[in-house]
């Protein structure tokens, strides 16, 4: 039985699939199975997606007792026999579950459009889901995607898993350190080689991590006993069944609602003054607190900010501080983890130019990340 909201998508998207046609079903379902959906496709998608979101987003407090649930950060989690089921994945959206007493979800179905241009975020990252499972549960997640998708989702996942690169010590810090510093450099291959081999676990590795699903030729995937998600509506919707049973149906695009202020920071009433020295605290806290924000800071100097790992939403914090963009002056970038680098490509897309400030090899995996996921060219 369809929702209100659900029916009217569905006409919509099969009206407007229905004047946007160019080669009937075979040619739209190629097209998005090599990965390359059309303009007339993601038009059909971005319209199906604004009727459900400006519908779904305006339905007031979240009831985590229904089937489908509306998560505060971005992402639609579905209750099914084998798990929660999730479409789209911004970052930090595992707290939301956390913080709603929901199980995290062990499947996840990578959106049409994996990077929302309009929100600078990701909406596919699939990092701290893929921890949460590994180290808490005890198991791999599963990817649900096209061939294609996969290989998108195995690069991404490779910068911030292995990032694979010959990390030369005097070349990342040889400017800045001394001879005895360098003399003291951890062994950053050994240490990486190490970690990746925890005792009494099997070796940690993309394939340890998670599992891939993929779409067949008729764009259903099966994620076991009786559940299954296809693209239906020219590419518009996705549709979950449970035992043959229709479950959900939600578009290919995922539209993120505005970020929610942080009720511990208070509303700034005047605009921002910096002092001489300082620090604003963004976050102070890690990627698996359903409380608390990721950390991150600003640091003032002479009136100028430098903001540190800044986490995502670091854009509505600043703002609710009343600090202007033109006020940060750089960006620190110290290691290519989602929590950490979300926030900063972030302000590099949605902001005025800004210095970056990192090492050659964080800098090289940072645009090769960001460029696999967005489609962007790394120059």
């Amino acid at each position: 039985m369809k929702t209100a909201v659900e029916a009217k998508v569905d006409g919509r998207a099969r009206r407007g699939s229905q004047v946007m046609r160019t080669g009937g079903r075979r040619a739209w379902r190629s097209t998005l199975l090599e990965g390359r959906p059309d303009a007339r496709m993601e038009i059909v998608a971005m319209r199906a997606a604004r009727e459900y979101f400006n519908a779904a987003l305006s339905d007031g407090p979240v009831d985590v007792n229904a089937k489908v649930i509306h998560l505060p950060r971005g992402g639609v989690y579905c209750k099914t026999s084998v798990g929660a089921v999730q479409i789209g994945s911004p970052p930090e959206t595992i707290k939301d579950a956390m913080a709603l007493g929901l199980s995290v979800p062990t499947h996840f179905i990578i959106p049409l459009e994996r990077f929302s241009l309009r929100d600078g975020l990701s909406v596919s990252e699939v990092e701290f889901p893929a921890y949460f499972n590994f180290f808490i549960l005890g198991k791999s997640i599963n990817i649900v995607t096209t061939k294609e998708g996969e290989g998108i989702v195995r690069d991404v996942f490779a910068e911030t898993l292995t990032c694979d690169c010959d990390v030369n010590v005097e070349t990342e810090f040889g400017r800045f350190a001394t001879a005895e510093e360098l003399d003291a450099a951890p062994d950053i291959h050994r240490e990486s080689d190490y970690f990746s081999k925890p005792k009494d676990m099997k070796p940690i590795s993309i394939d340890a991590l998670m599992r891939f699903t993929h779409f067949d030729e008729n764009l259903t995937a099966t994620l076991g006993d009786g559940v299954t998600v296809s693209i239906e509506a020219e590419g518009s919707i996705f549709v979950v069944r449970d035992g043959g049973e229709e479950v959900m149906r939600c578009p290919t695009v995922i539209m993120l609602p505005p970020p929610r202020e942080d009720p511990s920071r208070g509303v700034a009433t005047a605009a921002f003054r910096p002092p001489s020295f300082g620090v604003t605290v963004l976050g102070a806290s890690h990627g698996f607190d359903p409380q608390g924000t990721t950390s991150g800071f600003v640091i003032w100097v002479h009136g100028r900010g430098v903001c540190v790992d800044p986490p995502p939403h670091t854009i509505a914090a600043l703002a609710q501080e009343g600090i202007s963009p033109r006020q940060i002056s750089a960006v620190i970038l110290t290691h290519c983890h989602a929590d950490h680098d979300a926030g900063t490509f972030q302000k590099l897309l949605m902001e005025t130019r800004v210095l970056l400030m990192t090492t050659p090899t964080i800098k090289d995996s940072f645009l090769r990340k960001y460029s696999r996921v967005t489609g962007l060219e790394q120059s």
